[in-house]
């Protein structure tokens, strides 16, 4: 199961690695490698800087927090 999650993140790695460098390249690999990392580096920011845009995105939005008051009245 997880060898089929390598290989479909490096058939999407390889499809955008070769829109900059031919397939037949010595350093493809090493490309797709480099295009897998930065993939998978901007998911974990995605993944963990989303909730704490969405509660800033509420703070500002003016939303009460559980007990009726204003976030920014603590």
């Amino acid at each position: 199961m997880i060898g089929w999650l390598v290989r479909l993140v490096l058939i999407v790695a390889g499809i955008v690695a070769a829109w900059f460098v031919p397939r037949d390249s010595i350093n493809f690999n090493v490309i797709q490698i480099g295009v897998v990392l930065v993939a998978v580096l901007l998911i974990a920011i995605g993944s963990l800087g989303i909730p704490r845009i969405a509660a800033l995105l509420r703070e500002w939005m003016g939303h009460k927090n559980g007990n009726g008051t204003h976030p920014s009245a603590h």
